[in-house]
């Protein structure tokens, strides 16, 4: 029952001011939209975020911190939340994410997904859950490090 939601800190870089902008738009097109802080500034607890998560259709990203990119969790989050991801950055590049340039691109972005092609969301939703699935389990992520580790020891 959510179109699009954005989950987490608002006052870093322009954020708010980018949420402040699609606003007006967003309630001219009758689009349901939820801007929160999350569990760090309304100290939502891990079932509501999940919730909010959960019924939004597509899930805002904000990666841009200062002079650097942030590999966010929340991307992970949403897709297990089986949302669609929206995001400014391709930080994520191991995931086929749709990355939007600007608010007037993500605006654009957003009435495609929303109501000309929603059952390409939908795929495209599945198909980055499916992607996590195969790339991110506990048994790469431990792989990977014992790895590193023989990499480290070969150095000595």
């Amino acid at each position: 029952d959510i179109d699009i939601s954005f989950l987490g800190v608002k006052s870093i870089n322009n954020r708010q001011e980018i949420l402040d902008r699609l606003t007006p738009e967003l309630k001219k097109r009758n689009i349901s939209f939820y801007w929160g802080g999350g569990r760090r500034e309304e100290n939502l607890s891990i079932e509501n975020y999940a919730n909010i998560m959960q019924r939004s259709k597509i899930s805002l990203n904000f990666s841009g911190l200062g002079n650097f990119i942030q590999r966010k969790g929340k991307v992970l989050e949403a897709i297990f939340c089986g949302s669609f991801v929206l995001t400014d950055s391709d930080a994520w590049d191991e995931l086929d994410l749709i990355v939007f340039k600007n608010e007037q691109h993500l605006l654009e972005l957003i009435n495609h997904y929303l109501f000309i092609d929603p059952l390409n969301r939908e795929f495209l939703a599945a198909a980055a859950l499916e992607q996590v699935l195969n790339k991110f389990t506990s048994q790469l992520f431990w792989q990977s490090i014992l790895e590193r580790v023989e990499q480290i020891k070969k150095c000595d």
